[in-house]
């Protein structure tokens, strides 16, 4: 019985560890399909794969580049606002925030300016 193995291309992984710095990891499965990359396998990168990718790699998310400078959760963010998270989103939702925010995730998770 043998086996094959797939490996991504050094070249995809470092596009994925330099975008992974200002984007998410939908944003970094776009870019990629739009640049016409593949997958070892030879198929389209999608959201999973870069997630994949990322922790095979170890590469920090954009998530943990923000918060490497200084950004908070929405948790986070609440509590030095003494309000809850449900709050901060209606406050973010109605342009009340005095303070940057940005979102991390596709599924609209924020990560706001201290």
């Amino acid at each position: 019985m043998s086996y094959t193995t797939w490996t991504t291309s050094g070249d995809i992984v470092d596009i994925i560890r330099r975008e992974s710095e200002a984007h998410t990891k939908e944003e970094i499965a776009e870019i990629l399909e739009k640049a016409g990359h593949l997958s070892g396998k030879g198929l389209p990168i999608t959201v999973e794969r870069v997630g994949y990718i990322m922790r095979e790699y170890s590469i920090p998310s954009y998530q943990d580049h923000l918060k490497a400078k200084g950004y908070l959760t929405a948790e986070e963010k609440a509590a030095t606002l003494n309000i809850s998270s449900i709050t901060l989103h209606k406050w973010k939702n109605a342009g009340l925030l005095d303070c940057e925010y940005i979102k991390t995730t596709g599924k609209g998770d924020y990560m706001f300016a201290p």
